[in-house]
């Protein structure tokens, strides 16, 4: 008994090999036949494999989170303020330059007013000024005043320029009665810088009756004169001037009543 005992224990380890490589040799036809291809089973669609929800938890959960500023949400935000302080400015720079228009407006009619004034400053001191210089009672060869006198009138140009389409008129007046040869008027001239001009009336005995005079002379009907003078300067503005004056029997001379320059 013992003899055959011992005689197993050598023969295990055999016998176990022998199965492992009896188990070697028929797997790999079984990993064979596992290989061929089933012709019933390709005929069949495969079926995607479905998730399992550990693989849907990796998919959904991202590896590196995004940082928290990265949301759209706070660029729109950030957007929405930039527009914000934009308009902001905008707003401002549209004041500035309604504020520098209302400005660079009031200078404009400041300056305009400024030339204007200049301008104007400058015509009055360069214009031409023609005015009544002198009025007498020129006497008769006598040197008395008679029937053989006459009345004078005399211009002068106190402006800086010449002035052109000068007219001068002047007539004798006596309230109530028409007086013959009494308006005197010269041709349209030219009167330069200090240049003068003068009207001259015919004699009174010319242009009144011996009566008249008389009583003239006695202070009993009262003389009197009008004188005008139209004209137009350099810079193309326009004057008149009126001169009013009564004859003083006494003095022999005329005294200016009304005195008007344009």
């Amino acid at each position: 008994m013992r003899h055959w005992f011992v005689l197993l224990l050598l023969l295990a380890p055999s016998l176990s090999l022998g199965q492992s490589g009896a188990d070697q040799k028929t797997r790999p036809q079984h990993e064979s036949n596992e290989a061929k291809p089933n012709p019933s089973a390709s005929s069949v669609n495969p079926q995607p494999s479905t998730p399992t929800k550990e693989n849907q938890a990796e998919q959904q959960t991202p590896k590196c989170p995004l940082p928290v500023w990265t949301d759209p949400f706070w660029s729109n935000w950030a957007l929405v303020l930039v527009g914000g302080v934009a308009a902001w400015i905008a707003l401002g720079t549209l004041a500035d330059v309604k504020e520098q228009a209302v400005a660079a407006k009031i200078s404009a009619e400041a300056a305009k007013k400024s030339a204007d004034f200049a301008q104007k400053a400058v015509m009055i001191s360069e214009r031409a000024d023609i005015l009544l210089d002198g009025v007498a009672v020129v006497p008769s060869r006598t040197g008395i005043i008679d029937g053989d006198a006459q009345l004078k009138l005399r211009y002068k140009n106190f402006g800086r320029t010449r002035a052109k389409d000068v007219r001068l008129k002047a007539q004798m007046l006596i309230e109530g009665m028409q007086l013959t040869n009494a308006t005197q008027e010269l041709p349209t001239l030219v009167m330069g810088v200090g240049q003068e001009q003068t009207i001259s009336f015919q004699s009174f005995g010319e242009c009144l009756t011996e009566a008249t005079f008389s009583s003239i002379m006695q202070g009993k009907i009262t003389l009197r004169f009008e004188a005008w003078a139209a004209y137009e300067d350099v810079f193309g503005a326009s004057y008149t001037t009126r001169d009013v004056g009564t004859f003083l029997p006494r003095r022999q001379v005329f005294m200016l009543d009304e005195k008007t320059a344009g």
